[in-house]
């Protein structure tokens, strides 16, 4: 009776581990791939500019936490529903962005060689399944988000050239998730799904290149995650 009776008690007083203000709990699975973590919290933030990748990764710094990525669409669904209840909308800032070496790669393979980069296809760090994607975040398991990458990459990116001089190349190669309504058989559901966008931002790239309409889309919102308190 008495084993039984603190079994009881370790049943009724276990909690959930505790996530700071602005920070929501989620289980995972740990594995290998996440650094073995069960427990994490994510955060939602708003702040301009979050499209320029060394902002969003300071104010993650500034929050004690890191720049991260959801591992299943049932955190995603998580922190969408934080983000909407407090206005905040994507595209949002998150963990990745492709290699300054395959970002060479594929300017070389597309801009000099002309033909169309296939990250599936590329042998070695740069394919998809290897390194060309560095992460902050040791506590994430990449599987999923990079399950929203197939062939194509980057997503785009812009070419300036200004009096015969050297051609420039910016490309799209930081990680954020958009979000928005899809309609399919007269139904209306919100997806979510990743994309690329300026690892320097919109506002550089327009500086850059003079372009009064330059591609890509203002990201005014990141995504942090730490441990528990």
């Amino acid at each position: 009776m008495f084993v039984f009776f603190l079994l009881f008690l370790t049943a009724v007083f276990a909690k959930d581990p505790q996530c700071p203000e602005g920070f929501s709990h989620v289980k995972r699975v740990p594995t290998a791939r996440n650094n073995h973590t069960k427990d994490w919290c994510l955060g939602v933030f708003q702040f301009k500019n979050m499209g320029n990748r060394d902002r969003a990764r300071s104010f993650c710094s500034y929050v004690n936490a890191s720049l991260t990525i959801p591992e299943n669409e049932h955190e995603i669904q998580v922190f969408s529903e934080i983000a909407r209840a407090h206005g905040i909308e994507a595209p949002y800032a998150v963990d990745g962005q492709i290699s300054p070496k395959c970002n060479g790669r594929i300017n070389k393979v597309e801009i000099i060689l002309r033909h169309r980069f296939n990250s599936t296809e590329e042998k070695g760090d740069c394919n998809i399944k290897n390194n060309l994607f560095l992460f902050d975040d040791v506590n994430s398991d990449t599987t999923f988000m990079l399950s929203h990458y197939k062939r194509r990459l980057p997503a785009a990116y812009m070419v300036h050239q200004a009096d015969n001089g050297p051609i420039f190349r910016f490309a799209a190669d930081c990680i954020v998730l958009k979000s928005g309504i899809v309609k399919a058989n007269g139904t209306e559901t919100r997806k979510n799904w990743g994309s690329l966008e300026f690892c320097v931002g919109k506002n550089a790239v327009q500086a850059y290149t003079d372009d009064e309409k330059p591609y890509g889309n203002d990201v005014e919102a990141v995504l942090c995650g730490r441990h528990p308190l």
